[in-house]
C-alpha cells in the first residue's frame, strides 16, 4: 500500500494553510451545513406542495371549461353527419333529415312552399332549443 502521509498530513494540519480547514479532526461533522440542508429540504418540500396546490386551484376553471365543451359537444358534417354532446343530439337528426330528404313528401304536396315549411320547422326547432338553453342558463345563474 502506498504511503499517503503527505495527504493525511495536509488534511490534519490544514490550519496552517491560510485559515482554511478541510476537516475538523475534533468533530468531523459539519453540523451547520447538515442543519442548513435539512432546513432547506423542508422549505423546498413546502414550496413544492404549495405550488402544486396553487396549480390545482388555477386548473379548476380550465377543467370546468373542458367539461363544459365536452358536454356541449360538436357536430361534423360529411357523408353522414356525426356529433357528440348536446349539439350532436340536437342537430345531427335535423341534418340527417335533410340528407335523407325527409321533406320530400312536403315538397311533393306543397311544391316550392314545402321548402318553406321545412325551413320554418327548422327555425322553430332552433328557437325552442335556444330559448330552452337560455332559460336553463338563467336558472343556473340564479335568475328567475
Amino acid at each position: 500500500m502506498a504511503d499517503d502521509s503527505g495527504l493525511t498530513g495536509f488534511i490534519r494540519n490544514s490550519e496552517s494553510f491560510a485559515g482554511y480547514q478541510i476537516v475538523d479532526t475534533a468533530n468531523p461533522v459539519n453540523w451547520s451545513g447538515a442543519g442548513a440542508s435539512i432546513f432547506l429540504s423542508a422549505v423546498a418540500t413546502v414550496y413544492i406542495g404549495f405550488r402544486k396546490f396553487i396549480d390545482e386551484l388555477v386548473g379548476i376553471p380550465e377543467r370546468l371549461i373542458e367539461g363544459a365543451t365536452s358536454f356541449v359537444g360538436d357536430v361534423t358534417t360529411g357523408e353522414t353527419p356525426t356529433g357528440s354532446g348536446v349539439l350532436g343530439e340536437l342537430f345531427v337528426p335535423i341534418l340527417q333529415w335533410y340528407r335523407q330528404d325527409l321533406w320530400a313528401g312536403s315538397v311533393d304536396q306543397f311544391g316550392l312552399w314545402g321548402y318553406l315549411v321545412a325551413l320554418g320547422f327548422t327555425l322553430v326547432t332552433l328557437f325552442v332549443v335556444v330559448r330552452g338553453l337560455r332559460e336553463g342558463a338563467q336558472r343556473l345563474a340564479g335568475g328567475d
